[in-house]
């Protein structure tokens, strides 16, 4: 691959962890795309050679946001329901926000979004979902695992008692456990 188009990939991939990141702590309609090239160090003007509009860079922050969450899950140990449970409640630790989930963190903003970025939203929570299911989790169960999991995680981020936080988490987790053994 020739080094400039190795280049305009690379500063794609800042341009959209930038937007992931600030979209997460801010939320849509708070972050500019002048703060998102900024935090990705580059022009104003290079944004428009990636994409058409912040509402593009939305969908492709989900995007990365998911696969992003998915590496997280897969190295959960054993790779079952309850250890992904586990790894996935710890993904909105405070103390790493770097690390996140577009389901849980984007969960409040998609009511207010166009179609697009909806129908990009529920893809996926349909891959979250279909992971589950891969686990011989039944469709029910799975959906129930991801309402448990993600609501929770959302949740968590929304309080400011951290002795709350950790008992939500840990009855999250609990009832991801009863699902799998029930």
């Amino acid at each position: 691959m020739a080094w400039a188009e190795q280049h305009k990939i690379q500063s794609r991939e800042r341009i959209v962890d930038s937007a992931a990141q600030l979209f997460t702590q801010k939320g849509f309609d708070s972050v500019s795309i002048d703060e998102v090239m900024q935090l990705a160090g580059l022009t104003r003007g290079a944004f428009y050679a990636h994409f058409k509009n912040k509402a593009q860079l939305y969908q492709c922050a989900i995007i990365a946001g998911a696969k992003q969450a998915k590496v997280v899950l897969e190295k959960a140990d054993n790779f079952d329901a309850p250890s992904m449970a586990e790894h996935y409640l710890r993904i909105g630790d405070v103390n790493n926000p770097s690390s996140f989930c577009p389901l849980a963190f984007f969960v409040t903003d998609m009511t207010q979004r166009n179609s697009e970025i909806r129908s990009t939203y529920t893809q996926a929570l349909k891959g979250y979902i279909e992971i589950l299911e891969s686990m011989s989790l039944s469709p029910n169960k799975a959906r129930q695992a991801s309402v448990m999991m993600i609501g929770g995680l959302a949740l968590s981020r929304a309080i400011t008692d951290e002795v709350l936080r950790e008992e939500l988490l840990q009855s999250c987790l609990e009832a991801v456990r009863l699902l799998v053994d029930g």
